[in-house]
């Protein structure tokens, strides 16, 4: 059985067309489910997919991050910030790590100890390249050793890294980071 578009028309009756409508679930439900599991299962590609310009592709290929079959979509049309393809199953899981969203935004986050009273820049993992913009730096500090926690404070920022300030007198600071871009 294969479905049918035009199902039900305008002038039918549901006691006449229940049967096609029926008919029209169960073929979606086998293109949707093949196997019987409940999942669409996608083919790894060669390569990226040709996309009109009224129209996008999501599929799967083999990541060069990851060397794993990982989820894309690609957009209809290209922009100067936003990858294209966006590849978007992949991550690094870890505390300093990576993910990129389906809409483009790169999170990138990590851990750095900055010394008593010095300052200390650390670089983004490289995950997927470095940010083209920087929208949002997300920052908590935590003491090491010592009583009391005097504080620390962003100096800089860049696309590739940040600089944090201890400004305590008294013990080193952890700083955690969640960086938001493209």
């Amino acid at each position: 059985m294969s479905y049918q578009p035009n199902i039900p028309a305008s002038t039918d009756l549901l006691s006449q067309s229940q049967a096609d409508i029926q008919n029209n679930f169960i073929a979606i439900g086998t293109l949707l489910s093949p196997n019987g599991n409940a999942a669409v299962t996608l083919p790894v590609a060669a390569g990226d997919p040709t996309t009109s310009a009224t129209n996008m592709a999501i599929y799967t290929k083999t990541s060069a991050l990851t060397a794993q079959p990982e989820m894309f979509i690609l957009r209809n049309s290209t922009s100067a910030t936003v990858p294209n393809p966006i590849e978007f199953t992949s991550a690094v899981y870890a505390t300093t790590g990576w993910t990129r969203l389906p809409s483009g935004i790169l999170l990138k986050w990590g851990t750095f100890s900055v010394p008593l009273s010095t300052t200390s820049t650390s670089t983004f993992i490289v995950g997927p390249g470095a940010f083209t913009t920087v929208f949002n730096i997300q920052m908590s500090f935590t003491k090491v050793g010592g009583s009391t926690m005097d504080g620390a404070l962003m100096r800089a920022f860049t696309t590739t890294s940040i600089t944090i300030q201890n400004i305590s007198n008294n013990n080193a600071v952890n700083v955690y980071y969640l960086v938001m871009g493209i």
